[in-house]
């Protein structure tokens, strides 16, 4: 068996995937294959729209815990590198009078679990941003989505990774067919994000479905990074990330098996609305911004969920298959404790693979 690799996606994960292999053994020799690069804009390629931030979703899922925490690690040192779309910014987290009673008010629904997040604290009530009741702070990074994936795509390059286009595929394992040298590849690694869902041969048991969100882009900007749980409708939530080239991405919502691209101009109107009841300063001409929100573009995007979580593992009955899917919202975050498990799971191949 050769070192060929074939990697299947070009979204955040694939890339981060495929870049974390080849710096591990440089003798890897790495095709990234997608129908969607970066670049492109389509309903059915996630990662342009996210938005970014480090943000943990994790929970008590220890496993989802440990692969957000080694992210947390890799982009506070990104943002030391200018080229890299990283930025460290303050993080603030607070709930609405609603939230908090929703979770009977008790602090450790809304404690961060990573003890290692750089000064995480408890607000005092003068620092809790307006219309809210408890809220968290802790040194975190905005991610420029642009940016960082031009990033990516350049480091991958420079190390010998080959990136190329292809038609949609129809069954995962007609991918292994497909790297650049013409032979069948010794390792096949699935992170193939949302097209999942319309993949063949996949072995897998569980649902994926995309989840639908919607942010809007504003020229305005803010200094650090502020979210609020417990809006009034259901599944819709208040963040705002400033970006490093500047305006701030503010959303959102959380909509289930929801796959249409299409605006809802009523939620955009409640993003704006809530953005403005919580983060006063975004209209105050006093910090240099308009006495409005000046709205640059509506993005909507789906995140790539699957039922239980994440799947990163060999497949069962295809010892040379590697699954690395079902993200969700945290696919920025997650990217690269997701490359380091699938870094392992390449590891552990047999030996006369020589990986």
């Amino acid at each position: 068996m050769s070192n060929s690799i074939v990697i299947v996606g070009a979204g955040v994960i694939g890339l981060t995937s495929a870049l974390t292999l080849k710096k591990e053994n440089k003798d890897l020799d790495i095709t990234v294959i997608a129908s969607h690069l970066p670049g492109d804009i389509s309903i059915n390629y996630t990662s342009p729209f996210a938005g970014a931030n480090w943000q943990s979703f994790a929970g008590d899922d220890v496993e989802v815990q440990k692969i957000d925490e080694i992210g947390y690690h890799e982009f506070i040192r990104l943002a030391d590198i200018p080229t890299s779309g990283v930025w460290k910014k303050k993080n603030v987290n607070c709930v609405t009078q609603k939230g908090w009673d929703d979770a009977q008010r008790d602090p450790k629904a809304f404690a961060n679990w990573f003890d290692k997040l750089a000064n995480s604290r408890v607000l005092e009530k003068n620092e809790l941003v307006p219309g809210t009741v408890y809220g968290t702070v802790f040194d975190g990074v905005v991610i420029s989505v642009p940016i960082y994936l031009s990033y990516l795509v350049q480091q991958c390059l420079e190390i010998g990774i080959v990136l190329q286009r292809i038609a949609p595929l129809k069954n995962i394992e007609d991918a292994r067919a497909l790297h650049h040298s013409g032979k069948k590849a010794s390792l096949l690694i699935n992170c193939a994000g949302l097209g999942v869902s319309r993949l063949n041969g996949l072995n897998d048991k569980k649902r994926t479905y995309a989840v639908k969100g919607q942010v809007v882009l504003v020229s305005n900007k803010i200094d650090h990074v502020i979210c609020v749980e417990g809006a009034k409708h259901p599944n819709e939530m208040l963040y705002a990330f400033p970006r490093k080239e500047g305006g701030t991405i503010i959303g959102g919502c959380f909509l289930v098996d929801q796959w249409s691209s299409k605006e809802d101009k009523t939620i955009t109107q409640r993003i704006l609305g809530r953005a403005v009841r919580h983060i006063p300063q975004l209209i105050d001409p006093a910090t240099g911004n308009p006495d409005h929100l000046d709205v640059v573009k509506v993005n909507v995007g789906l995140r790539p969920f699957r039922e239980d979580g994440p799947r990163i593992e060999r497949d069962s009955k295809r010892p040379w298959l590697i699954h690395a899917y079902g993200a969700g919202g945290g696919g920025y975050q997650g990217s690269y404790g997701f490359a380091e498990k699938v870094a392992r799971l390449v590891r552990e191949s047999k030996p006369e693979a020589k990986l």
